[in-house]
């Protein structure tokens, strides 16, 4: 197979079978490994030029984010947060496809409401 070529179908599926197991991992204890090894599996191919593979790593980054506890993901893994957040903005403007570019925005909306319930529920300190 050439994944990063001409076989980018089977690279879709794939990213898209991987967002699914992702989300159904929900109460997993290696949901946080999971996670983590995902957002570098999209990290690695956040350019590729297919619009179907770059569908199935956002649907992989909104398995993520809805799957890992908003604690690992805020306190172990925030610069990996920061740099997909930066990306996610990135391809909500730029994108050439308007479901990419959608799935983007609900990605980011996720990331804020992430942020948000993080600071609700943070103990106050004096």
């Amino acid at each position: 197979f050439d994944l990063l070529g001409d076989d980018h179908l089977v690279l879709g599926r794939l990213v898209h079978t991987l967002a699914i197991l992702m989300y159904f991992a929900l109460h997993a204890v290696v949901t946080p490994a999971m996670g983590k090894a995902l957002l570098e599996f999209v990290w690695a191919l956040r350019f590729h030029t297919d619009t179907y593979v770059r569908h199935g790593l956002l649907s992989s980054v909104s398995s993520i984010l809805l799957s890992v506890p908003a604690e690992y993901l805020l306190d172990d893994m925030t610069e990996e947060i920061l740099e997909t957040q930066v990306w996610l903005a990135d391809v909500a403007e730029k994108d050439p496809d308007g479901d990419c570019r959608h799935l983007a925005m609900q990605n980011l909306l996720l990331m804020e409401n992430l942020k948000k319930k993080k600071l609700e529920t943070a103990p106050l300190e004096l």
